[in-house]
């Protein structure tokens, strides 16, 4: 089940961990179409959470964009690696 929260709690969640307000989550995501930043899917087409997920860079705290949970994951589980998602990516077209 979705856990809810208050916009103000939401805002000053946002603004603790990544620097950003509820304003601009809420930018973010109709910038990226109301969706995923990999596949699209809107937030009530998640099973466990409400909102995206915000994917920020663990070296500089950077934001880079709004995620579903099962992307947020993936990028984790790659440890953010470009290239060993590459390698992935050719794995699965055949080339390796």
């Amino acid at each position: 089940e979705a856990r809810r929260t208050s916009g103000r709690q939401r805002n000053g969640n946002l603004l603790r961990k990544y620097g950003i307000t509820l304003v601009e989550y809420e930018a973010m995501l109709t910038a990226q179409s109301g969706g995923c930043a990999i596949c699209g899917r809107k937030p009530e087409q998640q099973t466990r959470y409400q909102n995206l997920h915000v994917d920020h860079c663990h070296d500089t705290g950077k934001v880079r964009g709004l995620l579903c949970d099962q992307h947020n994951l993936l990028l984790g589980r790659f440890n953010d690696d470009p290239k060993l998602l590459r390698r992935a990516a050719d794995y699965l077209d055949g080339l390796l």
